[in-house]
This record gives structure tokens, C-alpha cells and sequence, in this order.
């Protein structure tokens, strides 16, 4: 009987109202349970792939959320690879996948634009979750505001382009780019997002959608992710109907085709 959990209206996942720490809970301690946003469980269902897909999450945030989601997603499922800055900030994660025997999951420490030694083939599926302004973490932190600083603000947008960059050059063609980011700031969201598309057509926007605490997703969470796809070299390459080298009976079959669609 564990009474300082609560049922939730996402499959798989409790409220936990105790006093202490979920950290310090032995069913913590014995990998039973583990602390994880309701938003972050419904973002990598909605978007999972199965067998024989790879995927990469590049992870720089240091609150793991979507990290552990991934790595209890998919357990031995796929072909896993999870890049992090440095293996030292998420040793309960490394010591996880080593206690578990995890041999799908590819844990390694790499500058999101210098992954390429770790990653052999491009991923059907690619999650970029950097480290952001994290709004998300105010109700839990009063003085939130009073360590915010202009100065890691502007390197927390940069760092934020890098993992959208490095992540994007292992999407595989017809592949899902997710970029993931705890925060409302239109900069480091639909700015970020907006930049990066225009730099890169091969991408096309499909979605995105922000989240906030009370909305009517009952998700309860400050959270913005955007989902793009990679077009393959056709769709990239193809010329617009009134551009081809057709026959003018051929070229007006061609219009009335797609305009009749």
C-alpha cells in the first residue's frame, strides 16, 4: 500500500504526493519506479517506432525526463543510441542501462556537432532535447527568476541551434525529427524552430504544439516540441508542374490532374 501515490489519467504513470524526494524511495532505489513528466510519456508514445527502426535522442537537458522515458520506452526493443554531453551528469541512467544489460542502447558522451564517430547509419526517428530556459521548473522554484541571466540565455539559444543542427544531419530520408524543449520562450521554440527550416529545406514543419501547466491536455507541464520530416531527394529535387519540360496537351492534362486532386 503506497498512499502518497495517486492514479493519473495516463496509462502507466502515478501522482506522487510524499514528502520526501522520489529519489529516496526504495522502489526509486530498486529501478521499480522512476520521476518522468505525464507530457514527456505522451510525446515518445505518440512518436514511437518499433523494430527494425533506429533512434537517437541527443539529450543536453540535465533533468532527464525524456531521457528516461526513452530508455523505459524501449527498453530492448530497437537500436538506441542517446548522446550526452557528459556521461557524469546522468550516471544513474549509464548505471541502468549496465545493470540491465541493455546491449541495444549505444550511451555515449560527444559536442552535439560531433557525433558522426558514434552513430553508423541515419535514424528513423531523431529527438533533440537541449538544455532551454526551463519554465517549466517555476512552480518548483520560487526564486526562479533571480538566477536568470541574460548572458546564459544567449548561450542557452545557441547551444539550443547546435543539438537541433547536429541531431538533423543523422535523420534518415522520410524520417521524424523532434526537437523537444521545457520552456514557453518563442525564442528558443517556434523561432528556433523557424530558423532552422529556413535553412534547411530538405526538413518541413508537420507540427508543433505548446504546452502550458493548466491547458485542457491535463499533461500539467510547461513543454514545446516541434515534429519535422525529411523529405526524400524527389520531393526535394521535384519542379513545380509549370516548370517541366512538357507538351502543352501534356502539360495541361498534368494541371487539370492536380487541380481535380
Amino acid at each position: 500500500n503506497h498512499s502518497e501515490f495517486a492514479p493519473s489519467n495516463i496509462e502507466g504513470m502515478l501522482h506522487y504526493g510524499g514528502k520526501d524526494p522520489i529519489r529516496k524511495l526504495d522502489l526509486f532505489k530498486e529501478n521499480k519506479i522512476y520521476a518522468s513528466r505525464f507530457a514527456a510519456k505522451y510525446l515518445i508514445d505518440k512518436y514511437r517506432v518499433n523494430d527494425p527502426c533506429q533512434v537517437l535522442l541527443y539529450n543536453s537537458n540535465p533533468n532527464p525526463y525524456l531521457l528516461d522515458e526513452v530508455i523505459e520506452n524501449y527498453d530492448k526493443d530497437v537500436a538506441l543510441n542517446i548522446g550526452v554531453p557528459s556521461l557524469d551528469t546522468f550516471m544513474d541512467e549509464v548505471r541502468y542501462v549496465e545493470k540491465n544489460r541493455l546491449k541495444n542502447i549505444n550511451f555515449f558522451a560527444a559536442d552535439p556537432l560531433a557525433m558522426s564517430s558514434y552513430i553508423s547509419k541515419p535514424q528513423d526517428l531523431v529527438i533533440a532535447c537541449p538544455d532551454s530556459s526551463s519554465f517549466d521548473e517555476i512552480s518548483s522554484h520560487p526564486d526562479f527568476f533571480i538566477h536568470l541571466r541574460n548572458e546564459k540565455l544567449d548561450l542557452l539559444f545557441k547551444k539550443e541551434k547546435e543539438v537541433l543542427e547536429g541531431a538533423s544531419k543523422f535523420v534518415e530520408e522520410k524520417g521524424t525529427l523532434i526537437y523537444c524543449v521545457f520552456t514557453i520562450s518563442k525564442k528558443e521554440t517556434h523561432q528556433t524552430v523557424f530558423d532552422f527550416c529556413n535553412n534547411h529545406k530538405e526538413f518541413h514543419l508537420q507540427k508543433e504544439v505548446q504546452l502550458y501547466p493548466y491547458d485542457e491536455t491535463g499533461l500539467g507541464v510547461t513543454m514545446y516540441y516541434a515534429v519535422l520530416i525529411k523529405d526524400t531527394a524527389l520531393a526535394k529535387d521535384q519542379a513545380p508542374i509549370g516548370e517541366l519540360p512538357l507538351t502543352p496537351n501534356e502539360k495541361e492534362t498534368a494541371i487539370s490532374a492536380q487541380e481535380n486532386k
